[in-house]
């Protein structure tokens, strides 16, 4: 009895589930892909609004130091201690991590920078050099600490040019997890020319703990070419889906960054239905087996007295 119910009953469930099962899978893991590039274009789009309001915050600050008379004045008769007033006052409003006055000799007037900031010797001369050539800018710097976004106005006065003013931001670890809420997925990273990882809304890597991201470099020259690709990366070894998406704010070589999904709700349900449905699988077979053998089990002798007694009759 138990070998026919193996044959009628077993066996045409797992053949079942044998096809079943892919089909579900390859449904599901295409549902995964949707709502994974879903997920990613709303990054995308709020990290480029978040990157636009930090370019509109600096460049705003920066020409309201350049025109405003007070500052205009000082710069005038170099008092270094109007101007460190104004760029302090500026700075504690704010929150820029960097605010500087210089002459059109070069001479810095004054400049403020956030405790515990301090931007590199090559990044200052390159900032310098931009308001020396006359230039009003907005650019994105590497530093090493993360992307300085920097926005250079010429002070001018009564025709003639007086020097220029810097307001700058850094995009470092405290940036990006501002600007990713403090969550945990999706991983943001702000990459350099090369793809490697500058800074990331994931503190770990900040922290230089085991935990990296490898990202794809094909992708990455797609992305500095004004391309949004959506790939991979690697975290800490295991492939995530990834959106790699070209940065132009201001002037200079367009940058890239990325936004990375390291959960995903889809392939969760995908692993939970695998698990119930071998579980269900197992849970009726083990049945239709115990079935089977408590309907196969032999009828209980006689008592020998009562076959004894039959005997005799």
């Amino acid at each position: 009895m138990s070998t026919k119910l193996i044959l009628l009953v077993v066996i045409p469930l797992a053949l079942t589930s044998a096809v079943t099962l892919p089909l579900t899978m390859t449904e599901l893991n295409k549902l995964a892909a949707v709502t994974n590039l879903e997920l990613l274009e709303d990054e995308i789009l709020l990290v480029n609004t978040h990157l636009m309001a930090f370019e509109n915050e600096i460049e705003m600050e920066a020409i309201h130091l350049a025109q405003n008379p007070v500052v205009i004045e000082a710069v005038r008769n170099s008092d270094d201690a109007t101007i460190k007033s104004s760029l302090l006052s500026s700075r504690a409003r704010l929150g820029f991590q960097y605010l500087q006055v210089v002459d059109r000799y070069g001479v810095r007037l004054g400049f403020e920078e956030q405790s515990g900031v301090s931007l590199d010797r090559k990044l200052i001369d390159e900032t310098e050099s931009l308001g020396l050539g006359q230039v009003n800018d907005t650019k994105l710097f590497r530093s090493d600490r993360g992307w300085y976004l920097a926005s250079i106005r010429q002070i001018n006065g009564r025709d003639e040019n007086l020097g220029f003013v810097v307001v700058g931001k850094l995009i470092d670890f405290d940036a990006l997890a501002e600007m990713n809420f403090a969550r945990v997925d999706p991983v943001l990273a702000f990459l350099d020319d090369q793809g490697q990882v500058v800074s990331s809304s994931d503190p770990a890597i900040d922290k230089n703990t085991h935990i990296s991201i490898t990202t794809d470099p094909d992708s990455v020259m797609a992305a500095q070419f004004g391309q949004v690709i959506v790939s991979t990366a690697l975290i800490d070894g295991k492939k995530h889906p990834t959106a790699y998406v070209p940065v132009d704010v201001g002037s200079g070589a367009r940058r890239v960054f990325s936004v990375t999904l390291t959960e995903s709700p889809v392939s969760g349900l995908r692993d939970e239905l695998i698990a119930n449905h071998v579980m269900v699988i197992a849970a009726l077979s083990l049945l239709v087996l115990a079935v089977g053998y408590t309907l196969n089990l032999p009828a209980d002798p006689a008592p020998a007295g009562r076959r004894r007694r039959d005997r005799q009759r």
